[in-house]
């Protein structure tokens, strides 16, 4: 265009963009014609001239949700094609647990302006590569509401790429490689990664967690025989994954480092194989599976190792830690001497290591005895123990007589919790794990407690139906913990029906009260059980003529209905009082003044005592108790009925008399359970993974109450407290907690709701407590920061539950310092050490000594 005196002057403005704008040529304002994207779209504008991408940023490219004013995560590029084409990309992250966080809520709506001169919108602008300011504003509001886009329509495919020796230097070692197709490989070399490519944006949840660094869906195995035919005797080749999104070429990554190698081929007639299994659970973002999903077999090298032999110079002389087995020694190994530790135990169970993807129980019950196998066998043997009812043994398989513990005190030479793997301590006692070596948690080691087995889990809305006569059972406290309370039962034992006659409405037996949930170290001495919540009305009618609606809400629009709850389960205390649960509040018109159960009083901290030396959490002088169980919810006549006239409900219908006409009772959901308490005493404790002593949450509604006369009337259940968090004592000589949130938690369950309904809700459980001691000074704030609950902005209630201290030594078995030697290190990539055999035959009066 033309400016003043006929001289050339440019501009620039939205030509288009992906979201389907108007042309702002000439400085009018750009709309789109798209209103719904995807929660991973990116948004592409077409500019008239080159863009500087240098002035592109969140504040002249702005993308906010609607009513918070937050700016998601993404990225602006420009189309190396195009210039004037500029690009915001919504990121891929994760979240403590791994899974994927696409860029866009599902759900929310978005603004999306980009300022421009016409409109008089204030600066910065974006500029063109020659400084011109955008002339036009694009203005639009958009909502994420269709999903996840697959960027790459249909089925992605694999490559899975190892590195292979092609040459050997003058003493056999490799020198030269090349990236190969790992399917039929041979001579892969013994310190390959494994790597994956998809040519597509895959969901990154089916591929790896970015946090644990394991697969839940790709397996890497061994094949000892290479008879790959027969998966029996495979074994998971330990190692890590990690992910990587080019969100610009449309790939994704997967690299898997073995921990310590590829075993060797072997020098057998049959080689030693590795298989890799990509499964069709693999899907992109689209859900698509790999086209060729399936197993990619390739033979590793062979490597030739010496012959060793034990030395023959006498005994240890701990003069040189050479022979050190660090990983299970807890005593003080130098200058000749091998002398006491502070922490450790014996370690007398041996070894103890869970591998990635399984779980484990170990039992800690005081009226049963625990069976514990042989733990230096269990390392490659376990395939998954399920839990036994409580009052059976917990049993892991050995092939040694086992050993019975009967006060829940293991104690291990070394206890490894793999990325992925689990394990789980159930029972009466506290949880007490002593390790004499080192204790790597890279998994999960958990305690915490159960929320209600839910009577119809596989229901889109699990939760309590309230027309089932008992009410909901509490969940299973941790160890040493309390249960949450059962829900109160239905007070009529015929069902849910008209009231045509006159008669007693009874359930014989039934208690209509939310059950209290069980104290902290379900000792009754200690209390702070969250309270049940009490049936309402207070006064139930005794047959259809006793209409006293005093206690009750009538909805005198719907039927003559009453609206109201009973109270709902509270939360159980430990480091704080737990929280309240409330009722419903009024709807619609009434008759009367509305009358509504108070609020359900939470689980009482007091009662506890928690002075400074219990927060020390000494097992010894009684102070390691799991934490409190969360209230059940109480009994409730929601949806009873009169025959009263509409919006008379006090005057019956003539010539009847006042009576209930229809009568609705509803059992209560179950109070979560109590965190369970553990002493994790190691020399030294690693945690990268979680130990987990979590209240559990409590009960809730099958679904959304209704005052319907035709719903099935099984959606009101009164919710549950949730369970307080329980319990953990860590002492070691060197205490390592990963720099993350959450590494240790110790958090109150959430109370239940009615299904996300602005009806009811049970009180949250209050958070446990943490004790660490270490020979090296902790810094508090530090350390608060890696616990669950924390308060980013300060963590002002850090000091209720966090107590640090300098260690100690500890009796009992804390008093033991186990060592061991290893006087053979085989070195390189084995898969297995064989000794030689005595010889009896050859000379039988000078038989020839191997392994003896």
């Amino acid at each position: 265009p033309s400016g003043s005196g006929g001289v050339e002057t440019s501009t620039i403005s939205v030509i288009s963009c992906s979201l389907g704008c108007s042309n702002g040529m000439g400085g009018t304002e750009v709309s789109c014609g798209i209103l719904s994207i995807f929660d991973n779209q990116e948004i592409s504008v077409l500019f008239s001239q080159s863009i500087d991408l240098g002035t592109v940023t969140k504040n002249t490219f702005q993308v906010t949700e609607v009513g918070t004013g937050k700016s998601p995560t993404g990225s602006f590029s420009l189309d190396p094609t195009t210039p004037g084409r500029l690009i915001f990309r919504p990121q891929l992250t994760f979240n403590s647990s791994g899974q994927p966080i696409f860029g866009l809520n599902l759900g929310e709506s978005y603004a999306v302006k980009i300022p421009g001169t016409a409109q008089n919108d204030p600066p910065p602008y974006i500029l063109s590569t020659d400084g011109t300011p955008n002339q036009t504003r694009l203005a639009c509001t958009v909502s994420a509401s269709l999903g996840i886009n697959d960027p790459v329509p249909g089925p992605p495919e694999v490559a899975v790429v190892v590195d292979q020796v092609i040459g050997l230097d003058a003493n056999g070692d490799p020198n030269a490689f090349q990236s190969v197709d790992a399917s039929g490989a041979v001579d892969v070399f013994r310190d390959t990664a494994i790597s994956f490519t998809f040519n597509d944006i895959m969901n990154p949840a089916t591929l790896v967690n970015p946090v644990t660094g394991a697969s839940d869906f790709v397996t890497i195995k061994i094949d000892p025989d290479g008879n790959t035919s027969d998966a029996a005797d495979q074994v998971p080749l330990l190692g890590t994954f990690s992910i990587l999104i080019d969100q610009d070429l449309l790939l994704t990554t997967v690299t898997f480092l073995p921990d310590t190698g590829l075993p060797s081929a072997g020098s057998g007639f049959t080689k030693r194989k590795i298989v890799v299994e990509v499964p069709a659970a693999v899907v992109d973002l689209g859900g698509n599976s790999l086209t060729n999903a399936g197993q990619f077999i390739f033979t590793p090298e062979f490597v030739s190792f010496p012959a060793g032999t034990l030395p023959s110079d006498g005994p240890e002389d701990f003069t040189s830690t050479e022979n050190r087995d660090q990983s299970k020694t807890g005593a003080f190994w130098q200058g000749g001497l091998l002398s006491p530790g502070v922490t450790g135990g014996s370690g007398y169970l041996g070894e103890l290591v869970i591998p990635t993807g399984e779980q484990v129980f170990l039992g800690t019950q005081s009226d049963l005895s625990t069976i514990v196998g042989d733990f230096p066998e269990i390392v490659n043997t376990i395939t998954g123990l399920d839990v036994l009812p409580l009052g059976a043994d917990v049993v892991i398989p050995g092939t040694v007589p086992s050993i019975t513990i009967t006060d829940g005190i293991f104690s291990f030479s070394n206890l490894t919790v793999r990325p992925g793997s689990d394990l789980r301590m159930l029972g009466d006692n506290p949880a007490r794990l002593y390790v004499s070596g080192e204790a790597l948690i890279q998994g999960e080691l958990d305690v915490s407690g159960d929320e209600p087995v839910e009577d119809l889990p596989s229901t889109p809305n699990p939760g309590h139906p309230s027309d089932q006569l008992a009410g909901g059972g509490g969940g299973r406290g941790g160890p040493a913990a309390g249960a949450g309370g059962n829900g109160g039962d239905r007070a009529d034992f015929s069902g849910n029906f008209p009231l045509l006659n006159a008669g007693a409405v009874s359930n014989p037996g039934a208690v209509i009260d939310g059950q209290d949930g069980g104290p902290v170290g379900n000792n009754p001495l200690l209390g702070a059980g969250g309270i049940g919540g009490a049936h309402f009305p207070t006064n139930l009618p005794i047959g259809v003529l006793e209409v006293d609606w005093a206690d009750l809400e009538i909805n005198n629009t719907i039927g003559c209905s009453t609206d109201a709850m009973a109270q709902p389960g509270s939360g159980g205390a430990y480091a704080l009082n737990g929280e309240i649960g409330f009722g419903s509040p009024p709807v619609l018109l009434t008759v009367g003044p509305p009358t509504l159960p108070p609020p359900t009083p939470g689980g009482d901290s007091s009662t506890i005592g928690l002075s400074p030396s219990y927060r020390t959490l000494n097992p010894e002088l009684g102070f390691l108790n799991g934490g409190s169980g969360g209230g059940g919810g109480g009994m409730s006549l929601h949806t009873t009925q009169t025959s009263g006239l509409p919006l008379m409900c006090t005057t019956p219908i003539p010539p009847n008399v006042l009576q209930i006409s229809n009568w609705f009772d509803h059992s209560g959901a179950g109070g979560g359970g109590g965190g369970g308490a553990l002493q994790l005493n190691a020399n030294r404790i690693t945690v990268d993974g979680q130990i987990n002593s979590g209240g559990g949450n409590g009960g809730q509604s099958f679904g959304v109450p209704t005052q319907s006369q035709l719903s099935p009337n099984n959606n009101s259940a009164m919710p549950g407290g949730g369970g307080s968090g329980g319990a953990l004592l860590l002492q070691a000589l060197d205490l390592v907690i990963a720099d993350t949130p959450g590494r240790l938690r110790v958090t109150g369950g959430i109370g239940g709701d009615q299904n996300s309904a602005i009806l009811s809700m049970g009180g949250a459980g209050s958070p446990g407590l943490v004790r660490l001691e270490s020979f090296a000074a902790l810094d508090p704030s530090s350390e608060a920061a890696k616990i669950a609950p924390y308060d980013q902005a300060g963590s002002p209630q850090s000091a209720e539950f966090l107590s640090i201290g300098a260690l100690a030594p500890t009796p009992g078995e804390g008093a033991f310092s186990a060592a061991q030697s290893c006087w053979l290190r085989p070195e390189g990539n084995f898969f297995q050490v064989e000794y030689f055999g005595d010889d009896l035959t050859t000379d039988p009066a000078n038989p020839v000594l191997g392994w003896d």
